[in-house]
């Protein structure tokens, strides 16, 4: 083997000609690739920061933004159809079917507004898909996945900021409310598993930018994050998170060809990272609390210290030994690499068996058992309860049993858990497969499963032509996404806007101009037409380009209705805690009037005239709710004890038969 492919293959982390030994420690840090990092990265930090989008009024109001945005750009010229791949049309076409079946299904869905709610969060990340197919080229994507790493690692200081110092954040003790969520990091994006995923997704883009950073400094600052995130992953007890963030790494190391300097990176972050565990444990309070006390808060500022600390050290390390690699640039035998993948092959096989895979799916299998005792996020995270996941698909299952073509509707799982179901009251099947199976039948389940394999078929034959650089970057990228696919398969995710858009984003980027082959600017299909004398002709390309500025439109009035009967529902709210009756009554109305499918604001008039003790208009208003949706059984419950209230007890004795047929497991309705 030459000198020259020994370098190549070999240990440090990057092999450097001695002109670029000499970069500044930073080294050059581009206007340009700083903006499209931070304001994408500043982006998706501010839509995971309010409960990761979940609100509805925040994701439409996302979902306006990220379509006008393509509206603009249709109207100025600004986006272009050319060279756009055809896997990126394959998964645009994709993805607006599923968003059409979504929209259609409200025809047949036991609830038109949660329904067409599922079609505003599909659309939503149909104007993502098409908005990154679109703007990145092949010069951005690096900074994209910069900026998604920036993001991840942001969110998840601030969780931690949050657990170590909670009275700066009201919304974190408001969280721990949640009986679950009591002793598992949540904030900022509202859920533990969400939080630990996101976190999770920016490992492998933290990995690359610590290979690829140009100066040691910034190398070092892209690999201090990961005990950071280890701690977090932890702190939320999130088994989905740790498992996810392990396939990214395995993925990741199986598909660069810097693997050398990869398990180099792994080892310098391999000692602070499980240091940064065993301080969180060394910290019972900061783990299980109890929060709030003083005790609570010097744990809290010890293992903020600590943490910190072994980030810094992470980052200082491995900036140490970039800056020594650059220099020198000594190699390390292939073979040296390969004994290391060995020993790393045979831990993961050692680990595979030793958690006993068949005792470990018959854990899972069981039904959901609470875990109590004072050590609750250490024996949650090494338990193997499927916490009902196995009973939920099981539901999702019967349910298409009974529509097993287009499913029962989209938004319609809740309603069948909770009808015939074991577990009660669970909004979502904690799979988006199951889910989609049970909503949306078989077609919606092969046309969702199409639109993920886009992107898995489209890296492999991307790898092949890639170069041997570019292959890093879309190892970076195929690892985020393969980690997206196992989570939103045991997870809800896809209902959670801040995890699932990434993978809209990843998706985007996998199928898009970012990672094609650079044109041959010699090629017959690279160079303009010749123009042709003649009338002017619309070509395809504005042809085009004006259907999607139509698209554009339709979406925006299509996410704006809602958005803003939601803001007008949130006023009626607003104003009724502050006993202004009459302006929450008009606000609400208002909201009918904006969506007058929608079953929310007539309950919320229905509960201001019961308050104000207009019996008659209750009964009214509340029955005009179970019209709208009839599948909803807390509708029910108003009904009859609106009805009692105004004497009507043969009218509540049906509503409460109603009640409990739709929620069997209700007390109330047993009593």
């Amino acid at each position: 083997m030459s000198l020259q492919k020994l370098d190549e293959e070999a240990l440090p982390i990057a092999t450097l000609s001695p002109a670029e030994r000499r970069r500044p420690l930073l080294g050059r840090l581009p206007r340009r690739g700083i903006a499209i990092t931070l304001g994408i990265g500043g982006a998706l930090f501010l839509f995971a920061y309010n409960r990761g989008g979940y609100p509805i009024a925040d994701r439409n109001l996302a979902a306006v933004i990220v379509w006008w945005v393509l509206l603009v750009g249709s109207l100025t010229g600004v986006w272009t159809l050319r060279r756009v791949p055809r896997a990126a049309l394959a998964g645009a076409a994709l993805l607006a079917a599923l968003t059409a079946l979504t929209g259609i299904s409200a025809v047949w869905a036991g609830s038109s507004e949660r329904a067409l709610n599922d079609f505003c969060g599909t659309l939503f990340y149909l104007g993502v898909y098409v908005l990154v197919v679109l703007a990145v080229a092949r010069r951005d994507l690096g900074r994209w996945l910069d900026a998604v790493a920036v993001a991840a690692a942001a969110t998840v200081v601030l969780g931690l900021i949050s657990r170590y110092f909670p009275s700066l954040f009201a919304a974190e003790a408001e969280l721990r409310s949640i009986p679950e969520a009591a002793g598992r990091l949540s904030f900022p994006v509202g859920y533990w598993n969400g939080l630990a995923v996101l976190a999770a997704l920016g490992v492998p883009l933290l990995l690359r930018a610590a290979l690829a950073a140009r100066g040691p400094a910034l190398r070092g600052l892209a690999l201090a994050p990961l005990p950071a995130i280890a701690a977090a992953i932890y702190l939320a007890s999130s088994r989905g998170g740790a498992l996810a963030s392990a396939l990214a790494i395995l993925v990741f190391l199986a598909a660069t060809p810097r693997r050398a300097a990869t398990l180099t990176a792994l080892a310098v972050a391999s000692g602070p990272t499980v240091a940064a565990i065993a301080v969180q444990k060394h910290y019972p309070l900061v783990v299980n609390g109890p929060f709030g006390t003083s005790a609570a808060a010097s744990q809290g500022h010890a293992a903020a210290a600590w943490t910190a600390g072994l980030c810094a050290l992470c980052g200082l390390a491995y900036a140490g030994i970039a800056i020594v690699a650059d220099r020198r640039g000594r190699p390390v035998a292939v073979r040296v690499e390969r004994g290391l993948l060995i020993a790393l092959s045979v831990l993961v096989l050692a680990g595979v068996a030793a958690a006993n895979p068949v005792a470990r799916l018959h854990a899972f299998q069981q039904p959901y058992k609470a875990i109590t005792g004072p050590n609750y996020v250490q024996s949650h995270l090494f338990s193997g309860n499927g916490g009902g996941r196995w009973q939920l698909w099981a539901t999702a299952t019967d349910a298409l049993r009974t529509k097993p073509v287009l499913g029962r509707g989209a938004g319609s799982f809740e309603a069948w858990e909770t009808q015939h179901g074991t577990l009660g009251f669970v909004r979502d099947a904690h799979s988006a497969c199951m889910q989609t199976l049970a909503e949306l039948g078989i077609v919606g389940l092969l046309v969702f499963v199409a639109f993920l394999i886009t992107g898995l078929a489209t890296t492999a034959v991307r790898f092949a032509g890639a170069r041997r650089e570019e292959r890093c970057v879309l190892a970076a990228l195929v690892a985020a996404f393969v980690a997206y696919v196992f989570a939103i398969g045991f997870d809800w995710f896809w209902q959670l806007p801040a995890v699932g858009v990434l993978g809209i984003v990843f998706l985007g980027l996998l199928t898009g101009r970012g990672t094609t082959a650079p044109p041959d600017p010699d090629s017959p299909s690279t160079r303009p037409p010749p123009a042709k004398p003649g009338p002017r002709i619309p070509s395809a390309r504005h042809m085009a380009m004006g259907t999607m500025a139509l698209v554009a439109v339709a979406a925006i009035f299509a996410e704006g209705l809602p958005l803003l009967s939601q803001l007008r529902l949130d006023a009626s709210q607003t104003a009724a805690r502050k006993g202004d009756l009459n302006r929450a009554v008009k606000e609400a109305i208002a909201a009918r009037d904006l969506a007058p499918w929608a079953a929310s604001p007539y309950l919320q008039v229905a509960l201001l005239a019961e308050r104000a003790g207009d019996l008659a208009q209750a009964r009214n208003w509340i029955t005009a709710a179970t019209r709208q949706d009839p599948s909803d059984w807390r509708l029910w419950l108003v009904a009859t004890r609106v009805q009692t209230e105004a004497g009507a007890i043969a009218d509540a004795r049906r509503s409460l038969a109603r009640l409990r047929e739709l929620n069997p497991s209700l007390q109330l309705a047993a009593s």
